[in-house]
């Protein structure tokens, strides 16, 4: 098995492992801790969201194209950045603090925001830790690891909602719990730190200076994707912002695909940009087609089950999340399609127009969303998230246009096109069968659903019986341990995600 399979391979039963946990926190934590007491929480970790963005300094993405192309240049690299990122963590959280004190939050909510800063700053330097194993395309364990954290946290807070209910227990279980994989991934890391000739170590200057554009970017889009979220609590309320995040969990679920693709693939595209466009626009075209053969599925998916969910697992006091989730469903295949278009961007090195594209978005959302949130809140009975929403899902089609004309020759080709469409055709079938079954119970119609999917993408062509099997051999050959082949990574040729 490839490098690059078993790494996805690994992310993809990482996210399964977590899946069941997670879901069953979602469902259990807006019970017990109630609309308001939910959204504090999360308003809390939005806040933290933003110092935790400019600690990152978009250093991630530059240490992973720069160990790719040179793994000589691990030890310097991430010696260095993990020093920076221990000074950089206190730094700001004394900052978010003292804003948080200046914008007159009450002690609730500073105290919330402190615990989030802890885990903040283990965040940050497990970063750092990771971006030197994705260089190394490292990423399996890394992965396992990940799984251990969610499940500590999770289990942990699970027991404070069942016990004290506690708000601040509730984040400090999450907040802890990423020291597990911070202290076991660089475990990983530290053999492969000694066998690095030493060099002289990179100076700070050097990581900040190559990580800004990488940081303009993401600061632009966490301004423009996450800004709604204050904006709803000042119009409509915590209540409010407790509907709109819990529809935004469960929207996000199908874009698990877009972290796993980005995170794998980003080595292998960095090292081919330059020395191999043909394949790497064929690797492109493999990722895309991945993250689209979910999200497609699960934006309509989304839009059939959302009321049925929502009754089932919350009731009443979260029935204004179902219009906000079939509102936001087109955000699903939109944004996969933008993460992989950006991370192709980013190992070419051809990002920097996509910098600007992500500034008209972070000019133009927050006025047009304020407008849009108003005047749904006056509309439709305090629910400003509808706005929200709508805005949200217009932000990404604008930036889905810009990325697809930036886009280099090859990429998102029409055998990419015509597989996205027949995306369409299986999911289409898919609709038309929950659909008679439109009086059944939620786990009917997601059975159904799945099963008729999966077997539309053979009728069509999108998958074959072969890939089944090979897949499914291949996950074998995984269990019992066996030895990678094609251990170069970069070398590895970019097979077509079934028929082109």
């Amino acid at each position: 098995m490839s490098v690059l399979k078993r790494n996805i391979l690994f992310l993809l039963v990482s996210q399964g492992a977590t899946w069941l946990v997670t879901i069953f926190l979602l469902i259990l934590g807006p019970r017990k801790l109630g609309s308001d007491g939910f959204g504090r929480a999360q308003f809390a970790l939005a806040f933290v969201g933003f110092f935790n963005l400019i600690g990152s300094l978009g250093t991630y993405q530059y240490i992973v194209k720069h160990i790719a192309r040179d793994p000589a240049e691990l030890g310097r690299l991430v010696i260095s950045a993990l020093r920076l990122k221990m000074v950089m963590g206190v730094v700001l959280a004394a900052l978010a603090l003292g804003t948080g004190w200046l914008l007159g939050y009450d002690g609730e909510v500073l105290t919330l925001i402190a615990i989030g800063l802890v885990g903040m700053m283990l965040s940050l330097l497990n970063e750092m830790v990771l971006a030197g194993l994705a260089g190394l395309e490292l990423i399996a364990g890394s992965a396992v690891w990940q799984t251990v954290q969610v499940y500590v946290g999770s289990i942990l807070a699970i027991v404070v909602l069942l016990t004290t209910k506690s708000l601040y227990a509730y984040l400090a279980c999450f907040s802890l719990a990423l020291a597990v994989p911070l202290v076991a991934n660089f475990l990983t890391l530290r053999p492969h730190l000694r066998h690095v000739a030493r060099r002289s170590p990179v100076t700070w200057r050097v990581l900040i200076v190559g990580g800004i554009p990488m940081f303009a970017l993401a600061a632009l889009s966490l301004l423009y994707s996450t800004i709604d979220i204050p904006i709803v609590e000042a119009v409509s309320g915590d209540e409010v912002v407790g509907w709109y995040t819990l529809a935004y969990r469960w929207v996000l679920m199908p874009i698990f695909i877009n972290t796993i693709v980005a995170t794998a693939f980003l080595p292998q595209m960095s090292a081919l940009a330059a020395t191999a466009p043909e394949r790497f626009c064929a690797l492109t075209n493999r990722a895309i087609k991945m993250v689209m053969a979910i999200t497609i599925p699960g934006a309509v998916g989304i839009l059939l089950i959302s009321s049925d969910l929502i009754d089932l697992l919350y009731g009443p006091a979260y029935e204004q999340s179902v219009v906000l989730m079939q509102l936001l469903a087109p955000f699903v295949p939109l944004v996969a399609l933008n993460t992989v278009l950006g991370t192709a961007l980013v190992a070419s090195d051809r990002h920097h127009r996509y910098i600007w594209v992500a500034a008209a978005a972070a000019v133009f959302n927050p006025p047009i969303a304020f407008l849009a949130i108003r005047l749904a809140n006056d509309r439709y009975d305090g629910n400003g998230a509808i706005g929200a929403a709508i805005v949200t899902v217009l932000t990404e089609i604008f930036i889905t246009v810009c990325a697809m004309k930036m886009r280099r020759r090859g990429v998102f080709d029409r055998g990419t096109t015509w597989f996205c469409a027949r995306c369409l055709l299986a999911a289409g079938a898919m609709a038309a069968a929950v659909f008679l079954l439109r009086d059944g119970g939620l786990f009917v119609k997601v059975g159904v659903g799945a099963v008729v999917y999966g077997l539309a993408s053979l009728a069509v062509g999108n998958v074959s019986v072969a890939a089944v099997k090979g897949s499914l051999d291949s996950v074998r050959r995984a269990g019992a341990g066996e030895q990678l082949t094609d251990v170069s990574g970069p070398a590895e040729t970019a097979e077509p995600m079934g028929k082109s």
